[in-house]
Parts: C-alpha cells; structure tokens; sequence
C-alpha cells in the first residue's frame, strides 16, 4: 500500500498531535522520548540520542503523508550542536 492522503479528522488531529509530541520531545532535549517514534526498520539509521547534543532549530518541509492510521512520514530539517 502507497501513501495516502490523511483523510478522517480524527486520524489527522491524532498524528498532528504525535508529530508535535515528537517535535516538542527533540526541542526540550529527550531524545530517549523521541527516538521511541522512530520506525524501527529507521532507528538503525538514526543517530543514538547523546546527552552532548542540543536541537537549536526544528523545521518542519513538508506535511505528513499517511501510510494507513498506524503510520505516517514528516520530512523536518533539524539544526543541531553538538
């Protein structure tokens, strides 16, 4: 199954709300919290959460696409230091 537009309401306002749960997760610095909504076919991919790390920008490039009511992508530039 391809993506798919994110169509009932109630599926939109719930990934909206974990999309910003995980934003708000990197922003404030748990990273433990964040990695836990990473794919996990993803995570390997993804740097391990370090305390040295610090998100100074979290942007947002496109908006989500669903891929069924369990699983949407985000595309976000995130600035960093390390």
């Amino acid at each position: 199954m391809g993506p798919v537009a994110v169509s009932t309401a109630r599926v939109r306002r719930a990934l909206e709300a974990t999309l910003a749960t995980y934003g708000d997760a990197l922003r404030w610095g748990y990273f433990e919290t964040a990695y836990g909504y990473v794919h996990p076919a993803r995570r390997r991919q993804s740097p391990k959460p370090t305390d040295n790390l610090r998100i100074v920008d979290y942007e947002v490039l496109a908006l989500p696409i669903g891929h069924g009511e369990k699983s949407a992508e985000q595309v976000a530039r995130i600035r960093y230091v390390h």
